[in-house]
């Protein structure tokens, strides 16, 4: 039944355009290989992370068209989307379901990953929206709203959302203790980190969106188990 819900759930979104065949393949089978990590709380996650990251991708669309900060196909996911938001969650939990012995906590990890991820969502598609005063994460002069590491004040409170959003899914799931502090300040560092690589290696060329994506949900989820092994 499980399985079922999930393929109906990837079908529904392809239908809905929110994500392309190839995208919802890849982001079905993810789905799967966290269920069998963490039970319902992997599908939660990626659930959390796709629904309110559309939402946000959605919002206010014609007037991101109109500035010129809409994400491209109307904010429609691919398979490269999908593997950089999760494809640290996804390596943690296939260790995870290959060495049990070795992730203390794989749950932790998993959903610093995505709360990384739904922190940077948040604070680009709706800081670009509310925010008054933009400035570079560098060097904190004015910048133009939507170029590579520019930042504001409404997004980082967007950004400390999103990662407590998540946060909640976890602590529903486990415990309102100091993992679930973790997450959203972990999640937060993961959306920073999103900005400066977006800032320096993406403004350079040298690292695609998806791939900043990809190295700064990497480098907290590294921190999540690094956590694990300390206090596990």
């Amino acid at each position: 039944m499980i399985y079922l819900i999930v393929v109906l759930g990837t079908v529904i979104a392809i239908l809905w355009k929110k994500i392309d065949s190839l995208g919802g393949v890849v982001g079905c089978l993810i789905t799967i290989i966290l269920y069998q990590a963490i039970d319902l709380a992997g599908i939660a996650f990626i659930a959390a992370f796709f629904l309110v990251g559309t939402l946000a991708s959605v919002y206010g669309l014609r007037e991101k068209n109109r500035l010129h900060i809409a994400e491209a196909k109307q904010g429609r996911r691919g398979w490269k989307n999908v593997t950089s938001n999760s494809g640290a969650a996804t390596v943690v939990a296939i260790t995870y379901l290959i060495f049990p012995g070795f992730i203390q906590n794989p749950e932790l990890a998993i959903a610093v990953c995505f709360a990384a991820a739904l922190s940077d969502t948040l604070s680009s598609e709706m800081g670009n929206l509310t925010g008054r005063r933009y400035f570079s994460i560098l060097t904190a002069k004015p910048a133009l709203r939507g170029e590579d590491g520019v930042v504001s004040w409404s997004g980082f409170a967007w950004g400390v959302l999103g990662s407590s959003m998540m946060a909640i899914v976890y602590g529903f799931f486990y415990q309102f203790n100091y993992s679930f502090v973790v997450v959203i300040l972990l999640g937060f560092i993961g959306n920073l980190l999103d900005s400066l690589f977006g800032a320096s290696l993406q403004a350079k060329g040298y690292l695609s969106n998806n791939g900043v994506n990809l190295v700064s949900t990497t480098c907290v989820t590294l921190l999540a188990l690094f956590f694990t092994l300390r206090l596990g």
